[in-house]
C-alpha cells in the first residue's frame, strides 16, 4: 500500500519526479515551450499553496495533471477568446485518445 502524502516536502519530491511528464502534457496543449515551463511552474506552487493531503503518490500526480490541464485551457480560451462551453470536450478526448491524460 502507499504512504500517505502529507508534508510539502514529499509534494515537493512527486513533482520533481514526475516535472517532464507535466511539462510534455502541458506543451502538447500550447504548443509553446515557454507556455509549458510556466504552467508547470505554476503547478508546483499550486500544489505547495493548496496544502492538501493526498492517499498516495498517484493521487498527488493525478491533482498535478489536473492542475497542468486546468491552467493549459485556461490559457487556451483566453488566447483565443473562447466561451467556456466552446472548448468542449474535443480537445480532452483527443489527448485522452493518445494517453496523455
Amino acid at each position: 500500500m502507499d504512504k500517505e502524502i502529507t508534508t510539502s516536502e514529499e509534494m515537493a519530491e512527486i513533482f520533481l519526479r514526475n516535472q517532464n511528464s507535466l511539462f510534455a502534457l502541458a506543451l502538447s496543449y500550447t504548443g509553446s515551450r515557454l507556455t509549458a515551463e510556466e504552467i508547470v511552474g505554476d503547478t508546483i506552487v499550486a500544489v505547495l499553496e493548496a496544502e492538501k493531503c493526498f492517499s498516495c503518490e498517484a493521487a498527488c500526480y493525478g491533482y498535478m495533471k489536473a492542475i497542468v490541464r486546468n491552467q493549459a485551457v485556461s490559457r487556451l480560451r483566453r488566447r483565443y477568446r473562447i466561451e467556456p462551453a466552446a472548448v468542449s470536450y474535443t480537445h480532452l478526448r483527443a489527448h485522452e485518445t493518445r494517453g496523455n491524460l
